[in-house]
């Protein structure tokens, strides 16, 4: 008879979520290729809307938030659970001053871009 490990099905969950979400990391660093910049640039930058960015306007952070709640699963522990709540709020802080930027920088190019694309899926 099938016994339920709750135990078990939150690692499984956990490793499925974390291989999606450096999956997405990966990939959408790959697709900026030379355009990727920790913080917002200074120098000119072109505006990427290929592979993942074609479905997503931020996939590295859909990726980041897939990687906080595997370990959110992983653990099981309310501190961490609380820690990753924040994080995903930091990182959508981050994603709507980087939006303000990237209008200011590309202007109808980004608001045609942001009405056929949605901020995360």
């Amino acid at each position: 008879m099938f016994s339920f490990n709750a135990f078990y099905f939150t690692k499984i969950i956990s490793i499925v979520l974390i291989s999606i979400g450096l999956l997405f990391t990966i990939v959408s660093l790959i697709n900026l290729g030379k355009s990727t910049r920790l913080g917002l640039p200074t120098e000119s930058t072109n505006f990427k809307t290929n592979g993942l960015y074609k479905f997503s306007r931020n996939p590295m952070y859909v990726g980041f938030n897939l990687i906080t709640l595997a370990a959110v699963f992983y653990t099981c522990n309310i501190w961490i659970a609380l820690m990753g709540v924040y994080s995903i709020v930091v990182y959508h802080l981050i994603i709507l001053g980087e939006e303000k930027f990237l209008e200011s920088r590309f202007g109808s190019e980004f608001i045609n871009y942001k009405t056929k694309v949605k901020r995360y899926l």
